[in-house]
C-alpha cells in the first residue's frame, strides 16, 4: 500500500503548477466545475509544496513522501 502511496504522489509532483495535460482534461471532461476547481487547488497546493521543499535543498525522495502523507489528510 505504501508504495503504491509513493507511486501516486510522484504522479502529483510531475509537470508544471496549474499545467493540465490532455488526459487529465479528459478524465475531469463532465464532471461539475465545483469539483473540477477543488481538485485543481489541492493539486496546486500539493505541487508548490514539493518544489518548494526542493527548491530548498530536500531530498526529491524525502518531498514526495512528504507530499503523499499531505495528500492523505
Amino acid at each position: 500500500m505504501k508504495k503504491l502511496l509513493v507511486e501516486a504522489s510522484t504522479g502529483i509532483c510531475k509537470g508544471q503548477i496549474g499545467h493540465k495535460s490532455k488526459d487529465l482534461k479528459a478524465r475531469q471532461y463532465g464532471n461539475a466545475p465545483e469539483v473540477i476547481a477543488y481538485t485543481d487547488k489541492a493539486n496546486e497546493r500539493l505541487r508548490r509544496k514539493y518544489y518548494k521543499m526542493i527548491g530548498h535543498g530536500k531530498k526529491k525522495n524525502v518531498a514526495v513522501t512528504e507530499v503523499k502523507v499531505d495528500s492523505i489528510l
